[in-house]
């Protein structure tokens, strides 16, 4: 039996990467479409890439999921978002609340041909860990986004964190909300580590998935350097 659930697990996983692959190119070409009449993003733009997501989670037919209040996400407000990073399947996760929001991503991702074309058409934010020039300049470009009323999102811990521990949080995401005078929402992620394990390529044939949005966590009465009160 478990040898046969590899088979299966390995067989889904082929199937759910080439539509994966598929609908990347098939959505890429009304984001191409619509940009021009769409400048921010916030009409059209924006939710291509939430369909994307949606698409490729209903995609494996044993994958269910749960959004829990999502509606603490207005769509007047500009939040810091943050989340705990687990698996490749946070950032498909991250859709299925189906907000207005920029990824502030690796710089290596937006050199991936057709997703690094797709991120760079919607505006997402590129950063070069560790090159203080990229740093400052992704923290200006994630404040106009704020300033806007458009979400930004961050992995406070940096990177996919194995097991149940939470990794260490890195400083940039609660500065950046004090600095922009924005709220910050935690989404904790549950069962995503489940669905794709980190370093593997094959996910699960079953899973089930809990996205939930937290209350939002004022900044106001913060200065800049009260950040780790926020952590």
């Amino acid at each position: 039996m478990n040898y046969l659930s590899k088979i299966l697990g390995f067989t889904l996983s082929i199937l759910v990467w080439i539509f994966t692959a598929i609908i990347s190119i098939v959505l890429l070409i009304p984001l191409l479409l619509v940009k021009p009449f769409d400048p921010d993003q916030k009409k059209i733009s924006y939710k291509i890439p939430n369909l994307w997501g949606y698409l490729i989670y209903k995609a494996n037919p044993f994958w269910q999921f749960d959004v829990i209040d999502a509606d603490r996400i207005r769509p007047d407000q500009g939040y810091v978002i943050v989340a705990n990073h687990k698996s490749l399947s946070d950032i498909i996760c991250m859709h299925l609340l189906q907000k207005h929001f920029k990824w502030v991503a690796k710089e290596s991702l937006f050199r991936i041909p057709v997703m690094g074309w797709a991120m760079t058409l919607v505006n997402y934010i590129p950063l070069v860990r560790g090159q203080h020039g990229s740093i400052k300049t992704s923290y200006v470009e994630a404040i106009k986004w704020l300033d806007k009323d458009v979400s930004v999102v961050i992995f406070p811990e940096g990177t996919r964190i194995k097991g149940d521990r939470l990794g260490s949080f890195k400083n940039g995401a609660f500065k950046l909300a004090i600095e922009a005078k924005k709220p910050i929402i935690p989404v904790v992620l549950h069962g995503t580590s489940q669905a794709l394990t980190k370093g593997s390529k094959t996910m699960a044939v079953k899973g089930e998935v809990k996205i939930q949005v937290l209350p939002p966590i004022s900044t106001d009465g913060y200065e800049t350097q009260d950040f780790g009160k926020l952590r």
